[in-house]
């Protein structure tokens, strides 16, 4: 399993879920990709620096991508060939980035600092301090951008002048998971937070203040290794339920304005979950790919033709899945039955970080690269 996504902090053994094969591929652990149709891939370059670990998103901006590298290069890049247009150095090495506003770019550094620096001259503008490290993108929204630390907390500083407007404290197990993608900016007035423990929170954006918190799962055993149940991506949203995931726990969508548990039921995964109007799509830590209905939780197709391979979280674009293993491979899954129709190889390699833009897809990998699948 890839721990360059999700470094433990402790050595353990996956606990995983038999289920019954209806979708699978896979021969001598190789899938033949002969007479599949060919991924668009747009472009894709590989003038970013290697990170360390899976902590890197792009974001874009009037067609603008901005993203940046663990050595501190800030860079502004055409979105339709992937050409640079600026490119700014920063003289700390960066843990996470990169988020967004109208006049700056928020990263972190290995040396505990919230950074804003000006999109258009680089400058930096200011720089906070954090209580620890920050290895998960921050995001930004209108007045606010928020960044979530090690030690599980989740901070809003003012973009303008990087005054502190709050600090939520989640709870924090003796074991827990290094998570890179835990928090979700929801719209104008709030943010889910997922958390160690298992626990999901609807947090006011403008104060911090609960709205509610609830528990995915309950932590359960005789050891804090039996008890690792931490959410384990960014919860998603449709319409008015959100949906999480945890290690070793369960898969949950709940009504985001009473946080009733609409459905849930046994899962562990260490991968994000996505989601479209109709269906919810996670992988299990076995590498089964599994498709539920979002609004009962019944399982509409899974398929193991990944099964035991380095995976990244399943994207959702157009009528596919893409599933991406951390060799470059890119895999196009049908929608509605999971079957595998589609490929391209890349050099999108060792875990990819992604957002949609448009009918397409922008990611960026450890290894260096930034594409645009289509």
């Amino acid at each position: 399993m890839n721990i360059g996504k999700l470094l433990l902090l402790f050595i353990f053994t996956f606990n995983i879920i038999s289920c019954s094969v209806i979708s699978n591929e896979l021969a001598n652990n190789k899938i033949d990709t002969k007479n599949l149709n060919k991924i668009d891939i747009k472009w894709q370059k590989d003038y970013l620096y290697s990170n360390p670990e899976n902590s890197f998103m792009p974001g874009i901006d009037n067609n603008i991508i901005f993203t940046s590298d663990y050595k501190g290069n800030l860079y502004r890049i055409d979105e339709t060939d992937g050409s640079i247009i600026l490119k700014y150095q920063l003289n700390k090495n960066l843990s996470s980035g990169t988020a967004v506003s109208s006049s700056k770019i928020f990263v972190t550094s290995t040396d505990g600092y919230l950074l804003a620096v000006d999109r258009g001259s680089g400058k930096l503008i200011w720089q906070a301090q954090l209580p620890t490290i920050s290895i998960e993108p921050p995001q930004a929204y209108n007045n606010s951008v928020l960044v979530k630390t090690n030690d599980d907390q989740l901070l809003a500083y003012d973009v303008d002048s990087g005054q502190l407007l709050w600090v939520y404290q989640g709870q924090t197990p003796s074991l827990t998971l290094r998570i890179f993608n835990s928090f979700q900016v929801i719209g104008p007035q709030v943010v889910l937070f997922g958390q160690a423990g298992g626990k999901l929170a609807l947090l006011n954006l403008s104060t911090g203040l609960v709205i509610w918190d609830n528990y995915i799962t309950i932590p359960k055993g005789a050891t804090d290794l039996d008890k690792l149940t931490d959410v384990s991506g960014r919860p998603v949203l449709n319409q008015k339920e959100t949906c999480v995931a945890t290690y070793n726990g369960k898969i949950s969508c709940i009504d985001i304005l009473s946080d009733n548990i609409l459905w849930s039921m046994d899962f562990s995964t260490i991968y994000g979950i996505s989601i479209d109007e109709n269906n919810l799509f996670a992988i299990n830590t076995d590498g089964v790919v599994y498709c539920f209905n979002s609004l009962n939780g019944k399982v509409l197709w899974r398929n193991e033709s990944f099964k035991d391979k380095d995976l990244n979280s399943p994207i959702v674009l157009n009528d596919l899945i893409l599933i991406i293993d951390d060799d470059g491979n890119v895999f196009g899954l049908r929608k509605t039955d999971g079957k595998i129709i589609s490929y391209a190889k890349s050099t999108l390699k060792d875990g990819v970080s992604y957002i949609p833009i448009n009918n397409s897809i922008i990611l960026q990998s450890v290894s260096g690269t930034l594409a645009i699948i289509t």
